[in-house]
């Protein structure tokens, strides 16, 4: 089963690209390189690095000029998720990019700018994407919207079809007690450790999904808010205190990652 995140980055988006691009988890031997491989994808300096619309090489440069070239330099700097598939779909790293850049086209190939980077240092094969949140084409920038998170996983979904992998399991409809899901929360947020990054894994791996505007689905598809079920849980306060503690002159627990969005939300895996 394929899933998928995406929430924005209102900080240094350069921060991110340099964590999803890092060489211990994106490298790639030149045996596995020529493994299995989906669709003949050439890799970016021996690691499993692609850029769409952009250079891996350049990328931050070139997504700042377009900002700079249509002065949309406030607000959302970009969006940061990934696609994560499952043990029983027995992909190969390259493979792994392969499908995801293909995703990452369907999404956003026509309009903007994206660095996707594949991490391997974890036991469930991940890509990482760094989307820019202005478009290159008109200057319009990436909507944060609940639509957006659909029209995602229904991306990823198809793709994934197409390419005879597991879908997405549909929500359960044994009815999950309030009691539980505080449970789960109380459990991801103490495996987090006040770290953005890995709070959606920790709750995907539990069962929970949240959504661009900050709820919480349980696997029976009720929905909660992230507010009414604990204090620092939910995201945006975690992001508040990152900024003041970067403010203070201390590291952020993420680099720069913030809130949901522009579809599916929120971070997560190494």
């Amino acid at each position: 089963m394929a899933t998928s995140k995406l929430w924005s980055v209102s900080g240094s988006f350069t921060d991110v690209l340099g964590y999803i691009e890092n060489d211990e988890k994106t490298f790639i031997t030149e045996e596995d390189a020529v493994v299995n491989v989906t669709s003949g994808v050439p890799l970016y300096d021996s690691r499993l690095i692609r850029g769409i619309n952009c250079d891996p090489e350049t990328a931050t440069a070139e997504m700042r000029k377009v900002k700079d070239d249509y002065s949309k330099n406030k607000g959302v700097q970009a969006y940061h998720g990934y696609v994560s598939f499952g043990k029983q779909d027995n992909l190969t790293p390259v493979d792994c990019l392969a499908i995801s850049e293909r995703i990452a086209r369907e999404m956003w190939g026509d309009r903007f700018q994206v660095v996707l980077a594949v991490h391997t240092n974890t036991n469930t094969l991940h890509c990482h994407f760094v989307v820019n949140s202005v478009s290159f084409v008109d200057g319009k920038k990436a909507q944060n919207n609940e639509k957006n998170y659909y029209a995602l996983r229904r991306t990823v979904d198809r793709v994934c079809k197409e390419f005879g992998l597991t879908e997405t399991k549909a929500y359960s409809k044994e009815k999950v007690p309030y009691s539980d899901i505080l449970d789960r929360c109380a459990e991801a947020r103490m495996e987090a450790a006040g770290n953005p990054i890995k709070l959606a894994e920790a709750l995907e791996r539990r069962g929970l999904k949240v959504l661009s505007d900050n709820r919480i689905v349980a696997p029976d598809g009720r929905r909660y808010a992230t507010t009414k079920i604990g204090d620092g849980f939910e995201v945006k306060r975690i992001e508040k205190r990152d900024k003041k503690a970067y403010d203070e002159g201390s590291k952020p627990s993420v680099g720069g990652s913030n809130g949901p969005d522009l579809g599916v939300k929120r971070p997560g895996l190494g």
